[in-house]
């Protein structure tokens, strides 16, 4: 009896030292981020005298961290996420060039581990998968206009025409045989965090993304599909909650 006693008073001894320990450590918390996106297809046009260059764009999220303990976090951040795309020709075609703006919903979840530099820093690396919606596109850039020819001289002094540049700007409706909305893939990243205040964290990360399928589908043959492949910069603040 006084043994089984005994077990009892040691077994809710140590729920109660365990307990401020789990409160400690597994916490959520909460917060915003934004940063800079550069992204470039996977692959070269697979037009003769054409290339793609690395194109900007914007993200911005809400970010959730669950703490598994002292050192391991689950990460999450739903938020929107560019993946645009720069082409140009080259050669006599140089004046010729496209910018897509494709902007996407997108959920990256990722497992981080946190190593403690200081009181107040910490350096992480996480890693993780991502979901995402094609949500929005547009596009804008200069072709040749074929009505409109022009006189004029080339470098040598012989007289020479050619066609006046014409630009384009417009807002694009997906096309259900051609655009590949859906989007997953793997993604990283490496940063640390600033402890400013109990409770309140700055972070900067520099993150990648692969993704895992074409942002076109196969709709003709011998097509060549490109992936997206995007790095970014991000800047975070949090709230112990």
């Amino acid at each position: 009896m006084l043994k089984n006693l005994s077990v009892c008073k040691f077994t809710v001894l140590v729920c109660l030292l365990w307990m401020p320990a789990m409160k400690a450590t597994a916490q959520f918390s909460a917060g915003i981020t934004a940063g800079f996106t550069l992204s470039q297809p996977d692959k070269a046009p697979g037009v003769i005298y054409s290339e793609y260059l690395p194109a900007g764009g914007f993200a911005a999220g809400f970010s959730f961290q669950y703490n598994l303990d002292a050192r391991l976090a689950i990460y999450a951040e739903p938020g929107v996420f560019q993946k645009n795309i720069s082409y140009r020709r080259t050669k006599n075609y140089s004046a010729t060039w496209e910018k897509n703006s494709n902007t996407y919903l997108q959920l990256p979840v990722m497992l981080q581990y946190r190593y403690p530099l200081g009181k107040k820093l910490d350096a992480f690396a996480q890693a993780g998968a991502y979901a995402g919606w094609w949500a929005f596109k547009s596009k804008k850039g200069a072709i040749p206009n074929i009505y409109d020819l022009t006189d004029g001289t080339a470098p040598d002094g012989t007289p020479s025409s050619y066609f006046r540049m014409a630009e384009y700007s417009e807002n694009n409706a997906f096309e259900s045989k051609k655009d590949q909305r859906f989007d997953f893939g793997a993604v990283g990243g490496i940063g640390a965090n600033w402890l400013y205040k109990d409770g309140y964290r700055l972070s900067v990360e520099i993150r990648y993304s692969y993704s895992l399928n074409s942002y076109q589908k196969e709709y003709m043959e011998n097509q060549q599909l490109h992936s997206h492949r995007t790095a970014a910069v991000m800047i975070g603040w949090m709230k112990d909650l």
